[in-house]
């Protein structure tokens, strides 16, 4: 089943907006927050299944601060899915960086530079 907003609810777009950003510049971190598997979890729900490629991509992220731990984002039809042990296919992507940064860049507190199509990189 696919919620699709009503024409009334589409209007209150940009106050669910404005209130999820406040929200979020209010938000207090705690502990749980910055598990790297609550994290991808909750990355995971917001993914737009329509927006997947065909092909499967896999998606390894490696944490400075928690060097044993390993996480696959398995991006995929009919749904997503968060692994924490190779999933057999081979890997797209290999992100590396720490906890709090994976936290950051989920609350959007950071945003991925943009690169210049036309320029080389």
């Amino acid at each position: 089943m696919t919620y699709k907003p009503t024409e009334m609810g589409l209007a209150l777009r940009s106050v669910l907006d404005a209130l999820g950003q406040w929200g979020a510049q209010w938000l207090e971190i705690e502990p749980s927050h910055v598990d790297p598997a609550y994290v991808l979890w909750a990355t995971l729900k917001l993914i737009d299944v329509d927006r997947i490629p065909a092909q499967t991509t896999v998606i390894r992220f490696e944490l400075s601060d928690r060097p044993s731990d390993r996480y696959w984002l398995i991006l995929r039809h009919p749904q997503p899915e968060l692994c924490t042990r190779p999933s057999g296919y081979s890997e797209d992507i290999v992100c590396r960086t720490d906890s709090n940064t994976l936290v950051d860049l989920h609350l959007n507190r950071l945003t991925y530079p943009r690169r210049d199509p036309r320029q080389p990189p």
